[in-house]
């Protein structure tokens, strides 16, 4: 049978167990158990080829309450996708063959999340990993973060920052280091100011109805094993022992074993 005089195409053997068309573009490898569409030398077991203008190559709707696409492997599920457009897989790998790889949302003020688990929570596990971005990260509320060494292959600007501690709450800066020749402080403040600035300007107040201030404004503790003099200079003092300063400028310093001021 050759089809001729049949307004459509239809199929028919051309050889021992092969299916073909009477023009090309159909071909079923009985053999093999491959289809070919648009491919008369299927290479998978369904090998679609062609073009269709202003239409996708592969068209699936789903009418009923299923989903449209279920794949598996191994009589194990890795593959869905479903009659709402939700695509479900076992894992998911991006920017296969090319160098960027990108997740978008295209609806207005739609929310992205990470949700692993069910949690809510964009959840990292491993020995490492790294988030790097030379833009700004801004969290909408507050975020603890609990034992965390933060470190930087190069040293990275802060600008603006800002620490407001609620009742109760204090900052506790606990640095341990081997004594050394000196030259490197366990903290080390670099402050260039201006004329017009000051490098540490500390409020010290006690906020009670107590008629005299018994607080401590600034208790410096100095301690070393050997004979030395311990000096601070540059520190200005207002109203130190009852005297106005006027503008001017005190130092406090050690002379022998007192302390002095001037």
């Amino acid at each position: 049978m050759t089809g001729d005089g049949v307004d459509k195409q239809i199929a028919f053997f051309t050889g021992t167990s092969t299916l073909d068309s009477e023009a090309t573009g159909f071909a079923w490898d009985y053999t093999n158990n491959k289809l070919g569409i648009g491919d008369d030398t299927p290479e998978g077991i369904v090998d679609i080829d062609g073009a269709a203008t202003g239409q996708a190559l592969l068209q699936l709707r789903e009418t009923g309450d299923q989903n449209i696409i279920t794949a598996t492997a191994s009589s194990t599920t890795v593959f869905n996708l479903t009659r709402n457009g939700l695509i479900e897989a076992a894992d998911l790998t991006l920017g296969l063959n090319d160098t960027t790889a990108t997740i978008a949302t295209y609806d207005t003020n739609e929310d992205l999340t990470l949700d692993p688990n069910g949690t809510g929570d964009i959840y990292f596990h491993g020995g490492s990993y790294s988030i790097n971005d030379s833009g700004q990260a801004t969290f909408a509320t507050d975020e603890t973060i609990n034992g965390i060494d933060i470190s930087s292959g190069a040293v990275s600007d802060v600008v603006d920052l800002a620490m407001v501690l609620g009742a109760g709450n204090d900052i506790t800066i606990d640095a341990a280091a081997t004594d050394n020749t000196g030259t490197t402080g366990i903290i080390n403040l670099d402050l260039d100011a201006t004329s017009s600035q000051q490098a540490i300007n500390l409020d010290i107040e006690t906020i009670t109805d107590a008629g005299i201030d018994t607080l401590i404004g600034l208790d410096i503790l100095a301690t070393q094993t050997s004979t030395d003099d311990d000096i601070i200079y540059g520190i200005r003092v207002q109203n130190l022992a009852g005297l106005a300063d006027s503008g001017a400028e005190y130092g406090i310093y050690q002379a022998g074993t007192s302390w002095d001021y001037g």
